[in-house]
């Protein structure tokens, strides 16, 4: 079974994970995706594309190859904030990825 991100999800779930998925995509994409995410109700939790600072290599390779790119925490606040999502945590893991947590705002 297929699913795009771009309709409507399944529900019921408590948590979506967006592991190396929202750097893939420029910001009015992104923000569809998670308006999606956020008519599920759930917690999403997004792993990768998202760093305090600026990655300059990565930015230009993600825009380069498919369109998108990594944000920082505050970027991300903003296009969370506007698909009616909120940050709620955010931090590195033991990994060293940095790991973001949004609830419906």
């Amino acid at each position: 079974m297929s699913q795009s991100f771009f309709e409507p999800l399944p529900t019921g779930g408590d948590v979506y994970v967006l592991k190396n998925v929202l750097a893939d995509w420029p910001d009015a994409d992104a923000e569809r995706l998670l308006r999606r995410c956020r008519e599920t109700n759930a917690r999403v939790v997004i792993l990768g594309g998202v760093s305090i600072e600026p990655t300059p290599g990565a930015e230009l390779l993600m825009l380069v190859l498919v369109g998108g790119k990594s944000r920082t925490l505050a970027q991300l606040r903003v296009l969370a904030a506007r698909a009616g999502l909120a940050v709620d945590r955010a931090g590195e893991l033991p990994s060293g990825r940095y790991s973001v947590e949004l609830v419906v705002a």
